[in-house]
């Protein structure tokens, strides 16, 4: 009974938040501009090849077209994957800037540690590594070594869906208070 209450307290805090006209501007501006830089580093070899000795018109619009159709340039598990850890880095990112105007950040403990490796696995592999997507790709470990993992990278971007959620579940049920500004004046 207690899980679910907290579940849905932490679901209606995540969504009281979200309501807001910035907030939700900020989730869909972090998500896109995730998403973005995505596209953006699977596809640099590309845009160097296009860009090169061309017009400034002609090289803005050959971006724009590769990255317009950049879903379709990679699997379909990898699109989705990418686009939930965007929107879901998007939301913990909106979920800690309304917490830090409120001033109910202090410690953090697990639940913040949780979140940044999500983050980070989600931005070292937020689709299929194998396929050249994020910041594993720029260092040298993209296909060539998680393709050996068993599901080609896959799990990497499950596994940050999952410390992703976690990571919003304890902010958002925290949102207006700081559990060691608790545990610490229950002990005094």
């Amino acid at each position: 009974m207690c899980m679910r209450k907290n579940t849905a307290s932490a679901f209606a805090n995540a969504v009281g938040v979200l309501k807001k006209k910035e907030y939700a501007m900020l989730t869909i501006a972090v998500a896109f501009f995730f998403y973005l830089a995505n596209a953006v580093l699977a596809n640099l070899g590309n845009i160097w090849s296009f860009s090169a000795g061309q017009s400034l018109g002609y090289a803005t619009t050959s971006v724009a077209i590769l990255l317009w159709s950049f879903p379709a340039t990679i699997m379909l598990h990898s699109f989705l994957s990418l686009a939930v850890i965007s929107l879901l880095l998007g939301v913990l990112v909106s979920l800690l800037a309304y917490k830090m105007r409120v001033g109910a950040i202090a410690g953090g403990g697990k639940a913040k540690i949780l979140a940044s490796v999500g983050a980070f696995l989600g931005v070292l592999a937020p689709g299929c590594a194998a396929c050249g997507l994020g910041v594993a790709s720029l260092l040298g470990i993209g296909g060539s070594v998680l393709v050996l993992l068993p599901y080609k990278g896959f799990e990497l971007s499950l596994m940050s869906i999952a410390l992703l959620c976690y990571g919003i579940y304890r902010t958002a049920l925290y949102l207006h208070s700081c559990p060691v500004k608790q545990a610490r004046t229950e002990n005094i």
